[in-house]
């Protein structure tokens, strides 16, 4: 971690929080976020919360837009199709246009009470503060226990320093955030890719709550996928490690050869090499598979990389203020900016209201975003 530079300011603060069926924790979550909203405004800062639903199936969205129409604090940004955790994350990052953003889950497990104190860690002259969990309440002990063993396998194979026991909960200031956005890769690992940025980091330790209501959104197989995307994106010791395998079986073979070549003109025995030949094959059968699986791997990533589709695209979103430079924009908010425009000309036309359909200045005039 590095030290801090002068202190700065924070005038403004943006909670990013990514959505999926979570109509049970959103009304307390949101209670919560305001009185924290309220602690801020007394020094001086501006907090907004910006929810990105990643296509619940429940009254998430309902219960968000309700929030949006009563609050302006509140935005409200849903995806046309379920795209994932991390990259709901990402959608909100390439939205958010605050001096500071805090990423934290609905779910309540990361207390928005203590997004005050990053702020202070951050006016300390920090870049990007994680939050390090100290405890980790209502988990299973199978949980704590694969987790433990993913960071323990990560640090080893990693080309870069992750924050051990770290989830995605964590503060970065606007030059971090507009650096992120040039990150598109579509199998994201946020909680590595920001550690690989660089500026000036540290950590803030915390004890992390049961979830509120609901239950977890990474399964096995999701978390599996997720140390996959970690292991893939950050290390190419996998394929290393299969050269060296292979350097290691072609050594012992030639061993072998060695050894039935003395048996057989040497001593005058042929031992039965049924056995061996068996055992060889399928030894040698399945390493090779698994070989051709981790280049695949790699060769499947490249592939999707390559076909350069956008990460994300939004459906609606409330309260929203699109970038007004196109070059400041990622390619999925602007791709989302037309799909929305798009979806409102429609609204507006089949209702009668317009038949033209509107310019997003004339949109966001429409609906108050322009002052």
């Amino acid at each position: 971690m590095a030290e801090p530079r002068r202190r700065q300011s924070v005038s403004s603060v943006t909670l990013v929080v990514p959505c999926f069926n979570e109509q049970d924790v959103i009304p307390e979550f949101y209670r919560r976020a305001s009185a924290t909203a309220v602690q801020l405004q007394m020094r001086g800062i501006t907090m907004d919360m910006l929810f990105v639903d990643d296509c619940s199936r429940d009254r998430t969205w309902q219960i968000l837009d309700d929030l949006a129409a009563n609050d302006p604090r509140v935005k409200v940004v849903r995806f046309a199709r379920n795209r994932g955790h991390q990259v709901a994350v990402t959608a909100g990052l390439d939205l958010a246009d605050s001096d500071v953003v805090v990423i934290l889950d609905a779910d309540l497990q990361d207390p928005p009470e203590l997004v005050e104190k990053m702020i202070g860690i951050v006016e300390e002259g920090y870049d990007v503060v994680h939050a390090q969990r100290r405890t980790r309440d209502g988990e299973t002990a199978f949980k704590l226990a694969t987790a433990r063993a993913f960071y323990w396998l990560l640090k080893r194979l990693a080309t870069v320093d992750i924050v051990e026991n770290s989830g995605d909960f964590r503060a970065i200031t606007r030059p971090v955030v507009l650096a992120s956005r040039e990150f598109r890769e579509p199998h994201r690992f946020l909680r590595g890719m920001f550690c690989a940025m660089g500026f000036r980091q540290t950590i803030m330790k915390y004890d992390r709550d049961a979830r509120f209501a609901g239950e977890t959104k990474y399964p096995l197989k999701r978390m599996l996928r997720l140390a996959a995307d970690a292991i893939f994106s950050f290390s190419s010791t996998p394929i290393k490690a299969i050269v060296w395998c292979s350097m290691l079986l072609w050594g012992l073979s030639l061993i072998f050869f060695g050894w039935s070549c003395y048996a057989h003109f040497v001593l005058s025995s042929t031992t039965a090499g049924w056995t061996s030949i068996v055992f060889l094959l399928n030894f040698f059968t399945g390493l090779i598979l698994m070989s051709i699986a981790v280049v695949g791997s790699y060769v499947g990533r490249i592939f999707e990389q390559g076909q350069q589709r956008p990460l994300y695209w939004l459906e609606q979103a409330r309260n929203v203020r699109f970038a007004a430079d196109q070059q400041a924009m990622s390619p999925e908010a602007r791709l989302s900016r037309r799909v929305i425009e798009a979806n409102e000309a429609i609204t507006e036309k089949s209702s009668g209201e317009s038949i033209r359909p509107r310019s997003y200045s004339e949109a966001a005039a429409h609906a108050g975003l322009h002052s």
